[in-house]
Order: structure tokens, then C-alpha cells, then sequence
């Protein structure tokens, strides 16, 4: 029997690319669930309107976020939780709302979901390509050697679990992470991409994408320095994108 795969994320005003999400997830998940913090750029009634058409396929709640973006205040882990809380399939797949799978993610799943290796592990996971488009969809924001591990832009990224009932995720920032009781299987699929957006250009960007201040300007990033390199603990390194771009980016727009 074919396994399940439900594809769950947070989000909050994410207009610019919550059509996009749904989109690219409904060729391929069984469950798509997201969180919302209470949205008021138009998100929610995307979202609503897609519940609509796959009632049986996508799922949302509003759980109102309070307090400075990527602070303790937003609560991630409760928000990640609950979305693991609601999927019913075997595999969930953390996907944030800025970023979508490849093409051959989607030719490959078959074969991730049935994978014999993983069925031995009741913690088995799986890792990808993380690629992290910078400045525009034709460039790629690497680890600079300078990075003193405040970035992971690129590289290996664990995305996917089996859904047995013991991920927990743990109560830190933005950045909170599962937890495995039982131990996991790893399977490395470095050979296939995720792709990160939000960076890929700056009508993406929100007013506290400066936090670090790696983009080289305040609140107005109007103009950002997109190749900063006088902060050595964000040095930027770039590399050209050298893969395929999923054919959605162009269907929808974002690409030409």
C-alpha cells in the first residue's frame, strides 16, 4: 500500500507565496496543514478558499502570534506541534510557507515513502538539498567559511519524518527543531532539492529581515546589500544556481 505524506508549516501574512505553496503541495501530499498566526494581508482568505476545493486534503487554524517576530513570544514549537498534532499520514514533511520542492522530489517520493531502509527505524528520517536562492532565483547564498555557524543557507537539511506519534519539538526560537525518543534512521537524499524564496527577491523581504544585519540597511530594504561582506560572522558567499528551477515558478509568475 502506498504511504501517506502530510506537508505542515507556520506562517503569518505570507501573501506572496501562500497560493504558490498550496499549489506546489497538492501534487504530491496527502494533508497539507498550516498554522496561522492571524494573517491580515489577505492570506487566510487564500487559504480559506483552497480549504474549500480540497476540504479533504487541506487543513488550517488561526492561533494568533504576539510579541516581535522570532522571539520566544511567537511560540514556534507549539505552532509546529500542533500542526504534527493534526496529520494522520505515515511521513510529514516540514515545509515553510517560502519554500517548495523540486521537481524531482515529486517523480522521487514514491520511492522515499516505501524506501525499505526506513521502515526497520521507527525515528527514520530524511534529508534533502537545501538551496536557499539569494538576491534573485539565478543566485544561491552558500555557507561562507566566515559564517561561525549563524548560517545554514545551503546544504543538507533534515525536512521529513516518519509519523509515529513521538516527534516533539522542542521550546526554543524561531528555529525550533523535533525531537526523537526513539532514535532516527537517516536517508540522505542530498540529490534532491528544497528551495528556499523568500530571500530570492527584495518584494519579499518583511521589515525585520534585517535583524542580523547582514542586508546592510535598517527597516527600509529598499535597497539591500545583498553581497555585505564588513560583518564576519555573516559573510555572504554566492554561487550561481546551477539546477532547474520547478516549472510552477514559471507557470505562476515568479520566474520568466
Amino acid at each position: 500500500m502506498m504511504k501517506t505524506i502530510a506537508v505542515f508549516s507556520m506562517c503569518l501574512n505570507e501573501i506572496h507565496f501562500i497560493e504558490l505553496y498550496l499549489r506546489s503541495n497538492l501534487r504530491f501530499a496527502t494533508e497539507i496543514i498550516v498554522i496561522d498566526g492571524g494573517s491580515t494581508d489577505g492570506t487566510l482568505d487564500v487559504l480559506e478558499r483552497y480549504c474549500q476545493s480540497f476540504p479533504d486534503r487541506i487543513t488550517y487554524e488561526v492561533m494568533p502570534q504576539v510579541g516581535e517576530p522570532y522571539s520566544k513570544d511567537w511560540d514556534t514549537a507549539t505552532r509546529r506541534q500542533r500542526c504534527i498534532d493534526l496529520a494522520s499520514s505515515d511521513w510529514v514533511l516540514q515545509l515553510d510557507i517560502d519554500e517548495i520542492v523540486s521537481d524531482r522530489f515529486v517523480e522521487e517520493l514514491p520511492g522515499i515513502l516505501n524506501d525499505e531502509r526506513a521502515l526497520v527505524y521507527p525515528g527514520a528520517a530524511v534529508s534533502f538539498n537545501f538551496v536557499s536562492f539569494w538576491r534573485d532565483f539565478n543566485t544561491v547564498r552558500v555557507n561562507h567559511e566566515h559564517d561561525r555557524g549563524h548560517g545554514q543557507w545551503s546544504g543538507p537539511q533534515v525536512k521529513m519524518w516518519r509519523n509515529n506519534g513521538t516527534i516533539e519539538y522542542r521550546n526554543e526560537w524561531h528555529h525550533s527543531g523535533p525531537g526523537y525518543p526513539h532514535g532516527v534512521g537517516l536517508l540522505v537524499r542530498t540529490d534532491i532539492d528544497i528551495y528556499h524564496l523568500h530571500y530570492a527577491d527584495k518584494r519579499f523581504l518583511k521589515y525585520n529581515d534585517n535583524r542580523r544585519g547582514d542586508l546592510g540597511c535598517d527597516r527600509d530594504l529598499s535597497n539591500p546589500n545583498w553581497e555585505r561582506q564588513d560583518i564576519p560572522e555573516y559573510r555572504i558567499g554566492l554561487e550561481p544556481f546551477r539546477g532547474q528551477h520547478p516549472a510552477l515558478l514559471k507557470e505562476m509568475g515568479f520566474i520568466l
